[in-house]
């Protein structure tokens, strides 16, 4: 039983039970989302998020001269299971038509572009690739935005505690 593991004040992992009222609320709106309806609506939102951030970073990276170790030709998904590959390759035509855009591909597309996979395509049953999606080095991203905001007078105080926000 994990409970006496949950109460140990000294466990990584603890159960504070002034936390429960709270939790259990949390609990049942969470509960309320695990519907196909929810997960469908809460995944159109997510995808929204995801172009808009996508763009807005590539505007910002354009705008600023930001340098990052940028990748802008794509992600390749691979599938070595076929029934999680056809799920996702269903998902992927959903999603499609709200934007995003995704190739399904089989293992010959997928080493098409990738030619490194070309020794292994014979383990994939296929791949989902994303044209505009795209990669870097996030922490490079994030220096690159923080220095040209210092140059603009923005002042950072790292380390330093959040006692109110006004």
């Amino acid at each position: 039983c994990a409970l006496p593991i949950l109460v140990n004040p000294d466990a990584a992992l603890r159960l504070l039970p002034h936390a429960l009222p709270g939790l259990m609320r949390w609990g049942i709106a969470f509960l309320r989302e695990c519907t196909d309806e929810r997960y469908k609506r809460n995944s159109l939102i997510k995808l929204r998020l995801c172009l808009d951030s996508t763009q807005a970073t590539r505007d910002l990276r354009d705008k600023l001269g930001l340098r990052y170790d940028n990748d802008d030709n794509g992600a390749l998904f691979l599938h070595r299971d076929r029934a999680r590959f056809e799920k996702e390759a269903k998902g992927a035509e959903a999603m499609a038509a709200h934007g995003l855009k995704l190739e399904v591909l089989d293992a010959e597309g997928a080493a098409r572009i990738d030619p490194g996979l070309a020794p292994v395509k014979d383990k994939l049953v296929g791949a989902l690739y994303s044209p505009v999606d795209g990669s870097g080095d996030c922490g490079a991203f994030t220096r690159a935005l923080a220095e040209r905001a210092a140059a603009k007078g923005v002042v950072f105080r790292y380390g330093s505690a959040i006692e109110r926000i006004e």
